[in-house]
């Protein structure tokens, strides 16, 4: 299976919120992208990617080898943890090349890695150990990533002035934003990238009048990845049905469009793996024109 991929780097901090305007993802989920795709869409731009990842962020590379080089920075492609990867390296069960070899200290930060190697996820293994000195090492024969606690960026409040319409008076408006440290990543099949190029100068996520989310795209390739597998990881927000089993991280959500509002639904997301025969969902209101996509790419894993 061949994917392709582009490297965005962030100009300005990005806002999707998940429960209020105070609170700030820190990565774009799918189906953000693909409302932003179909905005372009709408406005007629063509050769649009048939299906697309979350945006996640690059991990900074350990040693010599790197699948994107910016300068002097090196990083690989990432990937989100696989669910069953998560309770491995965490001890709470056993799976087959997956470990975690830290001391007693660290284990806590073990469970809060959230992003891998694409790469491992292609070779089906992964260790996680100990750094020389801060953080850990997210390594698979040979390819080794590092991972420290707020590496990609940090949360930060936006404020905005408006006309109240009580006292016809200035009214500061906050919402909270993620300002990224290093780029990231978007994997799209079909169409080409520069539908990403366009979305850059519109943005991501939400209060894009504000500046917000704006990005360039820095580079763009293609990674192959197994045509097979035991399970399948989303690589977004997902509503399977018709499968064998599932095991993730599941969420009830709701969203607002022009007319009405989609949901609430469960979703499963990123990270959360699926066995047997399965089929992910595209929600479409039938009274207004409002369609929410909830089929992300997956990789396959043995």
């Amino acid at each position: 299976m061949k994917l392709s991929y582009v490297v965005v780097q962030f100009e300005s901090p990005f806002h999707v919120g998940r429960y209020s305007l105070m609170d700030a993802l820190d990565y774009v989920p799918s189906d953000t992208v693909y409302s932003a795709l179909e905005w372009l869409r709408h406005m007629g731009v063509g050769d649009m990617p048939a299906r697309v990842s979350s945006a996640y962020p690059l991990l900074p590379a350990e040693g010599g080898g790197a699948d994107v080089a910016l300068g002097s920075e090196k990083y690989l492609l990432s990937a989100p943890m696989p669910a069953l990867w998560s309770l491995a390296v965490s001890g709470a069960k056993e799976v087959r090349r997956v470990e975690a070899q830290v001391s007693e200290d660290k284990k806590k930060d073990v469970k809060g890695v959230r992003f891998v190697p694409l790469e491992c996820l292609r070779r089906g293994e992964l260790r996680v150990r100990d750094a020389k000195e801060e953080g850990l090492v997210l390594e698979c024969d040979g390819v080794a990533a590092s991972w420290r606690s707020g590496f990609h960026g940090e949360r930060v409040v936006r404020a905005h002035n408006r006309l109240s319409r009580n006292t016809n008076m200035a009214d500061t408006f906050r919402v909270a934003a993620f300002s990224p440290r290093v780029p990231y990543v978007v994997y799209f099949e079909g169409g080409g990238a520069e539908a990403f190029e366009l979305l850059g100068e519109l943005g991501l996520g939400g209060k894009r009048s504000w500046g917000l989310g704006k990005f360039k795209v820095v580079a763009r390739g293609e990674v192959e990845l197994p045509d097979g597998g035991d399970w399948a990881v989303v690589l977004g927000a997902a509503r399977p049905h018709g499968y064998a089993e599932a095991v993730g991280a599941w969420e009830v959500r709701s969203w607002r469009c022009t007319r009405g509002v989609v949901g609430p639904v469960s979703v499963l997301l990123d990270g959360g793996m699926i066995r047997g025969n399965f089929g992910l969902e595209i929600i479409e209101r039938t009274d207004a024109e409002c369609t929410k996509r909830l089929d992300p790419l997956w990789i396959w894993l043995s």
